[in-house]
C-alpha cells in the first residue's frame, strides 16, 4: 500500500515512497533481482511462487483472503494460495475444524460477503470433524498441517472434504496444507475434489513462514553455512569505522571475526531496538536515533503510525549512517526491520522488503569481503 491506497502495479507505484524508504536505498532493479533470486532458491527446494497478473499478462499485487476474512494486498504468493479462484467462483465453502483455535468461519463468511467483487458470492461456513482423539485440546494450524503431511492425515481432509466438494466451486482453507510438501498435497487434493481449493492467511504460527524457513534451512545447509542457535551477538568491537568481530553474551563469550556483516536482528518487537525516552537504540553497535516523543501519537488508532519506521538510517549500500554525522559503518550492512522508513503492517511490505534488502546486503557484504 502507498499513502493507505491499495496499488495495482507496485512497480508503477514505488516511485511515490519516500527517500529513506528501503526500497528507494535498493532500487528496482536490485528488487527484481532479489525476486528473481528468491524464487529460484525456493523452486530448487520444491517451493513455486506466482504472481498474479493483468490482462496484458503483466505482474500486478492481489488481495489475499485472511481467516477474520480481511484482505491482504500481496505480490508474490506460494500455488497454495488461490485468490482468483476465489474470486471468480460461485459459491465458496469456508471450512474450519472443530478445536482449531481463533478461527470463525461464519466470521470470516460474513466479512468476505462485504466485498463489493464478491456480492454475489455465495458463502457456507462449515466445520471440519476434529482428527483428534483428546478434542479438548485446542488445535493450531500448524498441527493440522504436520498431520496432513502424513498420509493419515490427507486421508482424513480427502473424506472431510469430499461429501461437500461437487457443491461448490472454490474451498477455503486455514493453511494445514502440509509442511514440507505442500504444493503436492494441494496438487492432489484438487485433483481428488475436482474443485479449486484455496488457503488462506492465518495468525502466529506462521504455517507458511514455517515452511519458508524450512526451504531456506536446506539452502543454507547445502551452501555449508554455519548456523549457532541460541547464540545472542551482545556487542562489537570497531576500529576507523569497521566492525572487526562481534561477540555472543553466552557464560562462554565467543568472538567472531569476519571481514564484512548483515545486521539483521528487527526492530523493537524483534528485540534489535531499544527504546528509551526520546532515543531508539541499537545495542550491538551502540547506534542512537533521537525520537520527539510528542510527535509519536497519531489521531487514527489503525492508521499508519510514526513508530512503525523507526530504525536505522542507512546509505544507498545499505551501510549504517553513524550518530550525529554522515560516516558510515563500512562494512556493516543493513537489512530486514532494523532499517528506518517503512511501516511494516500499514504499507504491507514487509516481507518484500526483508527480500530485497536481504539479498541486496547479502551481496554487498560477500563483495565486500573479496580479497582486493
Amino acid at each position: 500500500q502507498v499513502q493507505g491506497k491499495f496499488v495495482h502495479d507496485p512497480w508503477q507505484s514505488m516511485f511515490q515512497l519516500p527517500d529513506d524508504h528501503p526500497y528507494r536505498l535498493v532500487g528496482q532493479d536490485n528488487i527484481q533481482k532479489a525476486l528473481d533470486f528468491f524464487t529460484q532458491v525456493t523452486a530448487s527446494h520444491g517451493g513455486s511462487w506466482a504472481f498474479n497478473v493483468d490482462s496484458d499478462d503483466h505482474p500486478i499485487n492481489t488481495l489475499v483472503p485472511t481467516i477474520i476474512g480481511t484482505f491482504k494486498p500481496s505480490y508474490l504468493l506460494p500455488k497454495t494460495i488461490d485468490p482468483k479462484s476465489l474470486f471468480s467462483a460461485k459459491s465458496v465453502l469456508i471450512c474450519g475444524v472443530t478445536g482449531l483455535r481463533d478461527m470463525s468461519p461464519r466470521l470470516i463468511a460474513h466479512n468476505l460477503a462485504q466485498n463489493k467483487r464478491l456480492a454475489q458470492t455465495k458463502f457456507t461456513p462449515i466445520l471440519l470433524p476434529s482428527p483428534s482423539d483428546h478434542p479438548h485440546r485446542s488445535l493450531t494450524a500448524l498441527d493440522l498441517a504436520r498431520f496432513v503431511n502424513t498420509e493419515e492425515g490427507l486421508k482424513w481432509l480427502n473424506v472431510s472434504l469430499g461429501k461437500y466438494a461437487k457443491e461448490y466451486d472454490c474451498i477455503l482453507l486455514p493453511p494445514i496444507l502440509g509442511i514440507d510438501n505442500s504444493e503436492e498435497i494441494w496438487a492432489n487434493l484438487k485433483n481428488m475434489l475436482q474443485t479449486n481449493v484455496s488457503e488462506m492467511l492465518t495468525t502466529p504460527p506462521g504455517v507458511g513462514g514455517m515452511r519458508l524457513h524450512n526451504i531456506l534451512l536446506r539452502e543454507a545447509t547445502r551452501l555449508h553455512i554455519r548456523i549457532l542457535e541460541n547464540s545472542k551477538i551482545t556487542s562489537a568491537r570497531v576500529e576507523a569505522n569497521n566492525c572487526l568481530t562481534v561477540a555472543t553474551g553466552t557464560k562462554n563469550p565467543l568472538e567472531i571475526s569476519a571481514k564484512a556483516f548483515v545486521l539483521a536482528t528487527g526492530g523493537i518487537l524483534g528485540g534489535g531496538l531499544e527504546i528509551e525516552p526520546n532515543l531508539a537504540l541499537e545495542p550491538i553497535f551502540d547506534l542512537k536515533q533521537a525520537l520527539d516523543s510528542a510527535k509519536m501519537g497519531m489521531d487514527d488508532i489503525f492508521g499508519p503510525h510514526p513508530i512503525a519506521k523507526i530504525g536505522l538510517r542507512a546509505d544507498h549500500n545499505l551501510h549504517p549512517i553513524l550518530n550525529q554525522s554522515d560516516d558510515v559503518l563500512e562494512n556493516v550492512f543493513l537489512a530486514g526491520k532494523i532499517m528506518a522508513g517503512y511501516d511494516y503492517a500499514a504499507e504491507k511490505c514487509g516481507h518484500g522488503v526483508a527480500i530485497a534488502t536481504g539479498w541486496l546486503a547479502g551481496t554487498l557484504a560477500a563483495n565486500s569481503a573479496q580479497p582486493a
